[in-house]
């Protein structure tokens, strides 16, 4: 391909697309936000806002209307004032509306039901806050094109490189397709791509509106390889609207020609909606785009990514330019994991930014990972999202991009965090979604044997500086878990509540404390584990899971059953005995309070002990505590 028709076509992408972003499922509007409500079908109505003017539309009759955008500004076509999204009634996404600045009245098409509602909202671009225009305007049209019936519009056609594969007449070992259930599934694969789907809709639809709405399913299991050739389109060419979800725990590793720049594409899809959920793409080398949403004629869907990873190892330039990796009308992901690394060969065009996400809405990120790495020189250039709308914080905190990365700031985790100790080293998997051990990190262990707490060190490496630490338990019998409340995230100790045992006493938390000594919890004796002990010493503090916690507390019926105690003392950190604490210690001669913060001692606490049972208190504390204790009924001596 000529460098000028190169040019061109990269032009009417960016013309079509408007330098996008992503979108959202759900709309919710303000009490305080104006609807007005969309009488003028089939003729240009002007609008003129501040951020967002919303219309109510309720059609007279069904059938495939056309939604055109007039609100072009400057010296520049592509840069519109404003940009427009369709929701049903109930305020969920359905399309993207944009100014189709290369067809006169061009606009997108939806199929509209007749007395139902729907909501245009009309926003102010991103580019208009960036030229400095107050406000936003332009003009709408929404026409009546045609009738349609859904209930027709049912056939789907599936083939690879160019065999329908709908009949089974024709069969690919690795591929298979139902075609009543709209299942293609790939499964261990290998061989060149080429697999078109085409929907019945050439237009877009509110899945309210059809029973029948198309909802197909790529499956992706095993561990796939497809190559993408001269001459063939890309791996999965989709032509109409519909759902498409990429599902299934496999793996697709793409191999591109990256001579033929426009086909290097795991999806184009022309309308359609893409929801990937599971699998993991991988591509070494790529030029343009890896999915695409968008139709070059009237319609523009959604990706939406749930879970599964997308890992494009070396995104490489075309001559001057880099293209977009994702191309959608808007975009929503909860999940999984994105990464991207950008290779340059030569230069690049000097006064333009090269968006990574070509998304023509908002960029929806409330969940998953966003990783971009790339050289110093070219990371300066790359901008994360180009769109009509702004990137909200949300999404920016989500997203990490550098040429050197922090790698604390990479979500990982452990895939265990409590072991029991045999005599051997514990390595715990660090799970950490598109990045490769050796490569971008390495691993090491420390005190991972014996019984304690063990780390983990990850530290960075490549676009990845840095280390972060974890930690994790190996207990032994001498700390027997009591009850099914502990728990250890690797950062606090247990959670308020839990229990656990020293081998003497039994202890509850009553504040939880922290692994880098920064926070000390709270604990209170609840029980004797050993009911032969005849000695008792409740500590100032004790240790558990590389934890420190306050013995402050000794609670109801603590001692209870200790029939062969003899003598007990208490710690300086005590500040409470709870009722009854004392009950059935029938051989009990003596206790010794070392503690200054007791202010109260509960009534009933010393109930059942001995009249020859002596308590011994701090000098400068006995005045106050001789008359509390006898107060709360000790009947014995106090020293």
């Amino acid at each position: 391909m000529k460098l000028k028709e190169l040019i061109c076509k990269i032009v009417m992408i960016l013309c079509l697309v408007g330098l996008f972003e992503v979108g959202i499922n759900t709309k919710v509007y303000a009490a305080e936000e104006k609807i007005v409500n969309f009488t003028s079908f089939g003729t240009w109505v002007e609008y003129k806002g501040d951020e967002k003017i919303i219309y109510k539309v309720v059609p007279k009759k069904s059938g495939v209307y056309n939604v055109a955008l007039d609100c072009g500004f400057g010296p520049d076509p592509s840069y519109y004032s404003s940009y427009g999204t369709l929701y049903n009634s109930d305020k969920k996404y359905i399309g993207t509306i944009v100014d189709r600045n290369d067809v006169d009245e061009a606009g997108n098409e939806f199929y509209l039901s007749k007395g139902k509602t729907y909501y245009v909202v009309l926003e102010r671009s991103n580019y208009a806050g960036r030229t400095g225009i107050e406000g936003f305007g332009g003009k709408i049209k929404i026409s009546y094109l045609k009738d349609v019936k859904l209930k027709e519009y049912t056939d789907v056609t599936v083939e690879v490189q160019g065999y329908d594969i709908s009949n089974g007449y024709r069969r690919f070992e690795g591929i298979s397709y139902n075609p009543k259930k709209h299942v293609l599934e790939l499964n261990n694969y290998t061989g060149e791509g080429d697999i078109s789907i085409s929907s019945p809709y050439d237009f877009e639809v509110d899945e309210k509106d059809d029973p029948n709405f198309l909802n197909f399913t790529i499956k992706i299991t095993g561990n796939n390889t497809i190559y993408s050739n001269p001459g063939l389109d890309s791996i999965f060419n989709i032509c109409g609207h519909g759902n498409f979800n990429v599902i299934g725990d496999g793996t697709v590793n793409c191999k591109f020609n990256l001579k033929d720049t426009w086909r290097n594409k795991f999806i184009d899809g022309h309308g359609c909606n893409i929801i990937f959920d599971g699998p993991t793409i991988i591509t070494d080398k790529i030029n343009s785009a890896l999915i695409v949403t968008c139709d070059t004629n009237n319609m523009i869907g959604k990706f939406t990514f749930k879970s599964g990873s997308i890992i494009i190892n070396n995104f490489v330039n075309s001559n001057e330019f880099l293209l977009s990796a994702f191309e959608a009308g808007a975009m929503d992901m909860s999940g999984g994991f994105i990464r991207i690394n950008y290779v340059v060969n030569g230069s690049l065009e000097p006064k333009k930014t090269h968006g990574m996400f070509c998304i023509t809405g908002e960029m929806n990120v409330t969940g998953g990972n966003i990783i971009i790495t790339g050289d110093a020189k070219t990371i300066p250039k790359v901008k994360v999202l180009d769109s009509f709308a702004k990137m909200n914080e949300k999404t920016k905190n989500a997203i990490l991009i550098g040429a050197r990365i922090k790698i604390q700031d990479v979500k990982m985790k452990l895939e265990k965090y409590s072991y029991k100790f045999d005599g051997k080293a514990k390595t715990p998997k660090v799970i950490v979604n598109g990045l490769e051990e050796g490569k971008d990190y390495i691993v090491s262990y420390v005190d991972n044997v014996n019984v304690g707490i063990a780390k983990v060190i990850v530290k960075g490496r490549g676009h990845f500086w840095g280390s972060k630490t974890f930690r994790f338990k190996i207990s032994g019998e001498e700390n027997i878990k009591v009850g099914d409340t502990e728990t250890y995230d690797g950062i606090h100790g247990l959670k308020f509540g839990s229990t656990f045992t020293d081998g003497k006493l039994i202890y509850k938390v009553t504040k939880e404390g922290t692994l880098d000594g920064k926070t000390a919890g709270k604990v209170t004796v609840i029980g004797l584990k050993k009911k032969t002990l005849k000695k008792v010493a409740v500590k100032t503090s004790v240790n558990y899971g590389g934890v420190k916690y306050k013995v402050t507390a000794i609670g109801k019926k603590a001692f209870k059953k200790g029939k062969k105690l003899k003598s007990i003392v208490i710690g300086k950190n005590v500040a409470k005995i709870g009722k009854r604490a004392f009950a059935g210690c029938k051989k009990l001669k003596s206790i010794k309070i070392k503690s200054k913060k007791i202010k109260k001692f509960v009534k009933g606490a010393f109930k059942g002990l001995k009249k020859t049972c002596v308590i011994k208190v701090p000098k400068a504390m006995k005045k106050a505590y001789v008359k509390k204790i006898k107060k709360a009924g000790f009947k014995g001596i106090v020293e």
